[in-house]
């Protein structure tokens, strides 16, 4: 009997046991799979986006959003109609995105860009602000508000970001050369010529600065200063073409023709509508004497439709023209 007893235990253990042990498999089995089934939807959005599948990504973050309204799920829906051209339905989600979350500044970034894309630059400049507003030192949103000051002509306003840019940071050599770029457009030239200097000292090695000041010593007649600019523009960069031309310029001015025939010859091998430089290579030609070639020169140019935008340019060579002619 109690061997019988002894054995029903056991039974009884072993079953609770088996029963217990399926149980345990059952709410695991539960767990796993709902852990697998709350994945986030941030997640799965991303990798549909980066699948490029656009329209799945709005549809599953269309339900997420039905179940909670988070600012991220706006956002991210806001990034895929911005990719999908959709620029209406972003602006309106990077809105949501903005009242939800009122510190998202990439949020008013990609709002700032949409507005500009669609050329509201006046909107654009103020969403911006209020970017500013909330990270008044961002880097790099002061650079975009100085690059819509710049598209938007307002060169002033763009001249005193670049000067905050370079209060909060004196070693931005971009700052300076962008400065320099501006004052030689007003045609303040000894100020555009301190920031180059400065853009310089910080940063030898971008030849696009030596341009431009090489530009800004032809504006002030300084043409060895020049040459010798674009002279290191080249040896960083031979590809711009706009540097032999300038160098051309710079020797056409000093009287040496041939070294600006050996540049202006080259740019127009790369842009053979280059109007300006068909005039000089012309002039230069009649300077040595060499008339048949100024003729064929100046007859390319008045034959180009856009020679008319030229007015000081065709009325000399007109001029010229008949004087070679005779």
């Amino acid at each position: 009997m109690m061997y019988i007893t002894i054995r029903r235990f056991f039974y009884l253990f072993f079953y609770l046991l088996i029963i217990n042990a399926c149980s345990l498999s059952n709410n695991l089995f539960v767990v796993y799979n709902s852990e697998k089934n709350e994945e986030d939807p941030l997640i799965v959005a991303k990798n549909l986006i980066d699948q490029n599948k656009y329209q799945e990504a709005i549809k599953y973050l269309d339900k997420a959003i039905l179940k909670d309204n988070r600012s991220e799920y706006f956002f991210l829906r806001g990034l895929v109609y911005k990719k999908m051209g959709d620029l209406d339905k972003a602006l309106l989600d990077f809105d949501t995105t903005i009242k939800l979350n009122g510190k998202n500044i990439e949020a008013y970034k990609y709002k700032s860009e949409i507005y500009y894309e669609k050329n509201k630059l006046y909107h654009a400049i103020i969403t911006i602000n209020r970017a500013l507003n909330i990270e008044p030192e961002n880097i790099e949103l002061l650079h975009i508000k100085a690059n819509l000051f710049l598209q938007a002509g307002m060169i002033d306003d763009a001249i005193t970001v670049y000067n905050r840019l370079i209060e909060i940071n004196p070693n931005d050599s971009d700052s300076y050369a962008m400065l320099g770029i501006l004052y030689t457009t007003k045609n303040e030239l000894n100020k555009a010529l301190d920031m180059y200097n400065k853009s310089i000292e910080l940063n030898p090695n971008d030849w696009s600065v030596f341009y431009n000041r090489g530009t800004n010593f032809n504006r002030m007649q300084k043409f060895q200063e020049a040459i010798k600019d674009f002279n290191t523009a080249l040896e960083i960069n031979k590809n711009f073409t706009e540097i032999y031309f300038e160098r051309g310029y710079s020797y056409f001015h000093l009287g040496l023709y041939y070294q600006a025939i050996d540049d202006l010859k080259t740019v127009l091998s790369k842009d053979p509508n280059k109007l300006d430089a068909l005039y000089f290579l012309g002039l230069a030609y009649e300077r040595v004497g060499e008339k048949d070639k100024a003729i064929e020169l100046y007859k390319s140019f008045l034959n180009n439709e856009k020679s008319k935008n030229f007015g000081e340019f065709e009325k000399y060579i007109r001029q010229s023209l008949e004087e070679l002619e005779k």
